[in-house]
Formats: C-alpha cells, sequence, structure tokens
C-alpha cells in the first residue's frame, strides 16, 4: 500500500477507534468487543478505496462494526446451540452488553421494554440515543435511505413508548402532564 494509503488509514483509526470500540463495547462483553474493533480495522484496511472522506468515515465503520457484531452474535448462538446439542441442555442465553450499561432503578424497565422491541427497533434506538447518530449516518450504517430511518426511528420510540406503558412504568419523558 501507498505512504498516502496507510497514512489515511492510521488517520481513520486514530480519529474512530475509540467510537468503534465502545460501540462494540456495548453490545458484547470486553474480549469479544476487542475482537471485533480488530475486524472492524481489519475491514478498513482491506476496503480502504471504499471508505467515504470526511463525516461519512465514521458511519462507514459503525456500519462495518453492525455487520462484524452481527457475526459475533450469530457465532455465539452457534456455539451455544452445539454446546447444548453436545451436552444435551438448552441453549443458554448469556446477559447482552445492554445490562451493563444500564444501571439505574429505571433501567431495568428501559432493558424489558428494549428486550421486548425487535432488533431492528433495538438497534435504531441504540444508534439514535448510545451513539448519537445522525439519522443520515445511521442509513448509511443500515445501508437505508435518510427517511426511511426518520420513519423507522419514530416508530420505533412509539413501540418503545407503548412497551413502558404495557410494563405499567413509563419513563418520566412519556408519563403525561397533570393539567394546570
Amino acid at each position: 500500500m501507498s505512504a498516502e494509503a496507510e497514512q489515511r488509514f492510521n488517520e481513520l483509526f486514530v480519529s474512530h477507534h475509540v467510537d468503534i470500540f465502545r460501540y462494540c463495547l456495548r453490545r458484547l462483553d470486553q474480549s469479544e468487543a476487542e475482537d471485533a474493533t480488530a475486524e472492524v480495522f481489519a475491514v478498513a484496511w482491506r476496503r480502504l478505496d471504499q471508505i467515504p472522506d470526511k463525516d461519512m468515515a465514521r458511519a462507514w465503520l459503525l456500519a462495518a462494526a453492525y455487520r462484524v457484531v452481527g457475526n459475533q452474535y450469530r457465532g455465539r448462538a452457534r456455539r451455544g446451540r452445539l454446546s447444548a446439542r453436545l451436552s444435551g441442555l438448552r441453549p443458554e442465553h448469556p446477559e447482552t452488553a445492554d445490562v451493563a450499561v444500564i444501571r439505574r432503578e429505571e433501567d431495568d424497565a428501559v432493558r424489558r421494554a428494549l428486550q421486548s422491541l425487535g432488533e431492528t427497533d433495538r438497534e435504531l434506538l441504540r444508534l439514535v440515543s448510545w451513539d448519537g447518530l445522525s439519522h443520515r449516518e445511521i442509513g448509511e450504517v443500515l445501508g437505508i435511505k435518510e427517511d426511511t430511518v426518520s420513519k423507522r426511528v419514530s416508530r420505533a420510540q412509539t413501540r418503545l413508548r407503548l412497551q413502558f406503558e404495557l410494563l405499567g412504568q413509563a419513563p418520566s419523558s412519556t408519563k403525561p402532564r397533570e393539567a394546570s
């Protein structure tokens, strides 16, 4: 690779390594997050010429992380099924890294409400709330149009609010105000 390409990769790594690692760590345990982050940057090295410039580079890397984390989840599930077959037990479903992020009293309701949503809704809400991505960036990560992201995020937020109501624990931001 040229010195220019190596410099670009180094700049990408320095600028985005922490964000990519945090993204992976919120979804995986420490060891898996380290492996996933390394894999994201291995993909980035191989596809350096496909990574957009400036603002969208982070979104491109997060899209790669989204796919790598998905592969980690599928691998974890396969290993669990194999282990269960070998031992004759049902597969265990380890707690997700979400539990480590959520800590306050209200947080158990958040976890239960999020778990009741589909994976796509959960991922959209995480990208908005935890990763602070714009709808444009989310569109890049998930490979969908920005308008579609806006609609899906709105629907996911509505479904989350409904789950809180079903759980009987609407967070303070969703509780109706009393008339004065």
